[in-house]
């Protein structure tokens, strides 16, 4: 005779199966929260680079605000599990993200109007505030769900550590996850601004999908998170759908003095690229093209492509002057192109290397650069100098990443590289845009060049940039340069810079020590520099240019 199954054992298997999937489904759940704390992360400080910049002072912000946001949420998620009750942990457990979806929206519609007023804070504390809106309340409520996880999963609650260390392995595996997904696909596809309200929505379709899936709810709970997802999810959706209409409403108080048209964005690893038409408010002057760089006026010129920034003629004049017969000359950095599409069109062979191929992309189609007679390469300049050799009678290095040079290319290493680049006669032309309070940080960088080749002399554009020329062998002195091609309006302009070249002797650099890839802080020293820079910006561009 068989023996009839107990109608409770069975049920307890059941609910033991359920309890099982649910538990599945919760930890990747948390493997998919680990991600988005990364993305967060990853997001903001591209964000905050057309307000901040990019420096040691940012990410030291954006790290200790993290770290300090996730400690208040493991706290926080500690001080909840003191409930021992299993629908409330599941509860607040799956509550956290879709109010962390909150906050996310909540962030991305009040940044565009808060983060302008910070910049005039200065960089730490500026910085720090702008981190701490964006990731705060988000950190907190995904780091309370681990230790909310730990104490659903230990139902013995005698065994603690093997939930725990499992949890945050989970959610550690899902961050590493995370950077990858937004570093290799978000970012590359998506504006920062339509990443943050993608992460939200997808929050909240995640959320909707782990309640309808796991048991262990009351229908009262079920429908209340239904419903605050949902409300969350549509909001997004709309304010995703409307973010151009949005942007110009929260800034509709420009007192900017100029209005902008966004032509072009261009987004990736390499930073935020922009094409905008700025017209002069209240004047007849004509519309320009804009080219920026993570919120940085890097280039401009007329609609038909001739150049109106002054640095451009500046490079050219100075390469002419101390490199009459060039035949070949490599460009480090091609932004708008007009330097290398202008040297080209005087007869020179032209190399240009850049590391963002967006550059590429806006430079032809809005500035008349045209690739066919120049030698287009994508890579590290740094990569690129280490292997070249006596090809080039001159190299001019233009190389910005917003404000900031990329501290790799700041060197005596990399400048030793850059002269073996150069013929024995070859000169180096630089943009150095190193106008900085500070005369040890400017004596700093120039025993920095001066280490690596014989002659340095220094020029200066009034009110704006500052150019280094460097060449193997001593000038008997500075060189003035012809104004050429240069546009009549701006000709006195460049005439004071063709006057104000310095030679850089002995005495000018003694007892400094140049920076080298051990020890280099050239964005430290330069930091005050560079944020003056993001503060003129800041009162000169539009707001709807600083959004990315």
């Amino acid at each position: 005779m068989k023996r009839k199954r107990s109608k409770t054992t069975g049920e307890t298997r059941s609910n033991h199966r359920d309890s099982g999937i649910g538990n599945i489904l919760l930890e990747l759940f948390v493997f998919m929260t680990g991600g988005v704390v990364l993305a967060l992360e990853l997001l903001a400080s591209r964000i905050m680079t057309p307000y901040f910049g990019v420096s040691l002072y940012i990410w030291t912000s954006i790290l200790s605000t993290t770290l300090m946001f996730l400690a208040i949420g493991y706290a926080l998620g500690g001080r909840l599990c003191r409930r021992n009750d299993s629908e409330f942990l599941r509860y607040a457990f799956l509550l956290s993200p879709v109010l962390t979806a909150a906050a996310i929206f909540f962030a991305s519609a009040m940044y565009p109007l808060l983060f302008p007023s910070l910049v005039s804070l200065g960089l730490i504390t500026g910085s720090f505030i702008a981190s701490a809106l964006l990731l705060g309340p988000s950190l907190i409520l995904l780091a309370a769900m681990n230790p909310l996880l730990v104490a659903i999963l230990d139902t013995n609650r005698g065994s603690a550590g093997t939930p725990a260390g499992r949890v945050f392995f989970v959610s550690t595996v899902g961050s590493v996850a995370g950077v990858l997904v937004c570093a290799f696909i978000i970012i590359p596809l998506l504006t920062n601004y339509r990443a943050l309200l993608l992460l939200s929505t997808s929050l909240c379709i995640a959320t909707a999908a782990v309640v309808y899936l796991s048991p262990g709810f009351s229908a009262t709970r079920r429908r209340r998170l239904y419903l605050i997802s949902l409300t969350v999810a549509v909001t997004s959706v709309i304010l995703l759908a409307t973010k151009d209409r949005y942007i110009d409403w929260v800034t509709a108080d420009n007192r900017a003095p100029f209005d902008a048209r966004i032509l072009a964005e261009y987004s990736s690893l390499y930073g935020n690229v922009k094409v905008a038409e700025l017209q002069l408010k209240l004047s007849d002057a004509p519309p320009f093209l804009a080219y920026l760089q993570d919120g940085v006026l890097q280039n401009r010129a007329t609609m038909d492509g001739v150049s109106t920034s002054p640095y451009t003629y500046v490079l050219e004049g100075l390469s002419r002057a101390y490199a009459p017969d060039a035949e070949r000359a490599l460009v480090l950095g091609l932004g708008a192109g007009i330097v290398p599409r202008n040297l080209s069109a005087r007869g020179i062979g032209v190399t240009t290397v850049d590391i963002n191929k967006d550059a590429l992309r806006a430079a032809t189609r809005f500035f008349g650069f045209d690739p066919t007679d120049i030698d287009v390469r994508w890579e590290d300049a740094r990569t690129f100098v280490r292997r070249c050799r006596g090809e080039f009678d001159i190299v001019v290095v233009d190389l910005f990443q917003g404000d900031y040079a990329p501290e790799h290319l700041f060197s005596v290493e990399f400048f030793r590289d850059v002269a073996r680049c150069l013929t024995p006669d070859g000169v180096l032309v630089m943009n150095a845009r190193f106008n900085s309070g500070s005369n040890d940080a400017v004596r700093s960088f120039l025993a920095t060049v001066r280490a690596a080749l014989d002659s340095v002399v220094t020029y200066r554009l009034p009110g704006a940039n500052d150019f280094v020329v460097a060449t193997r062998q001593a000038p008997a002195a500075a060189r003035r340069f012809d104004l050429d091609g240069v546009p009549r309006p701006m000709r006195d302009f460049i005439n004071a810079a063709a006057e104000s070249g310095v030679i850089v002797d002995e005495n000018i650099v003694r007892g400094i020590e140049p920076l080298t890839d051990e020890h280099n802080v050239f964005n430290v020293l330069f930091a005050d520099a560079h944020m003056a820079q993001r503060l003129r910006m800041s009162k000169v561009l539009p707001p709807n240019v600083l959004i990315n």
